[in-house]
């Protein structure tokens, strides 16, 4: 009874940081992944499904350079800062479910931070500014984007 006890608590604290992100049909996902001292110089992955069951997605060596997949996925490491960013690029109702941020590790289980992506009905948006700059002066400014998400328990940036 003693090992199931270690066991389980093994397994409660896994999920170390957990992210919900909501997207929209058409636009993309930013995921923001942080990760401890000590793990800069290992694979980081991105896999859809549960820690035990998880597909890769995308998989990579690469630090501090933008690797991308089949023009769905990319990864970044910012191994300075310590976190490795995702970006899902044109969201279907079926990329909706729990997908993992993953480090491979040699010999023990991986580090993992679960993400909870849920994508919406929706279109693309576009932005209209109006900014007066002197008495009658006006600049307006328009730009169409596929930045249509909204990252709940974790820092948002633009890029």
């Amino acid at each position: 009874m003693r090992n199931l006890l270690i066991f389980t608590f093994c397994l409660a604290g896994a999920c170390v940081n957990c992210i919900t992100v909501i997207g929209y049909e058409g636009g993309g996902a930013f995921i923001r992944c942080n990760y401890p001292q000590g793990y800069e110089t290992n694979k980081k992955y991105f896999c859809k499904g549960s820690h035990y069951s998880c597909n890769d997605l995308i998989k990579t060596e690469e630090k501090n350079t933008c690797f991308e997949k089949d023009d769905k996925f990319s990864l970044y490491d910012n191994t300075a800062e310590r976190y490795f960013t995702v970006w899902i690029n044109n969201l279907q109702q079926e990329d909706s479910g729990v997908y993992q941020c993953g480090i491979d590790i040699n010999y023990i289980r991986d580090f993992y931070t679960e993400v909870q992506l849920e994508v919406k009905k929706g279109q693309t948006c576009r932005d209209v500014s109006t900014v007066t700059r002197k008495v009658g002066e006006t600049f307006r400014r328009e730009a169409n984007r596929f930045w249509n998400l909204l990252v709940r328990n974790g820092p948002r940036t633009e890029p």
